[in-house]
């Protein structure tokens, strides 16, 4: 599947705002050999496969139809449906309203990687509800293996 974009659902919460601004917002996507992250960012992807995907210096998100947030990637990505794809996102917490809460499943294993406010390293099991979007899509059953790294 060639990866052209990527969706996030936004939900309500009671402090949530419909939009955010995230400076300097960079998404990358690579493979990873393990079925579960570690605590260093880089040292999860195979080497050679990370791969810019989308950059904006002030990326505006607002909730669209049904609460799912579009980002049309700058280069596409090949993802073969075989191997355990990581999708990482990172921003800079240079405005105010750059929190766009969206919702999120239990993996029941470590697929996540997050550092809030420039904190530690953070393994975790919950990750984003997510709609990847492309050319010659995959059976819905293949994308359980899939990974996210977030760092703000």
């Amino acid at each position: 599947m060639q990866i052209q974009s990527i969706q996030w659902h936004w939900v309500w919460t009671p402090d949530a705002e419909e939009f955010a601004t995230c400076g300097d917002f960079n998404l990358y996507m690579g493979y990873c050999d393990s079925d579960e992250l570690g605590s260093g960012f880089e040292d999860n992807y195979v080497p050679g496969t990370r791969t810019l995907v989308y950059s904006n210096p002030s990326l505006y998100v607002t909730a669209g139809a049904g609460g799912w947030t579009p980002v049309n990637l700058s280069t596409p990505f090949w993802y073969d449906g075989s191997g355990n794809l990581i999708i990482e996102v990172e921003w800079a917490n240079d405005f105010d309203d750059n929190s766009f809460y969206c919702g999120q499943w239990n993996t029941g294993s470590t697929r996540c990687l997050k550092v809030e406010d420039n904190g530690p390293a953070q393994l975790d099991s919950n990750v984003t509800h997510m709609i990847l979007t492309g050319v010659l899509g995959l059976d819905t059953g293949s994308f359980g293996e899939i990974k996210t790294c977030v760092s703000i």
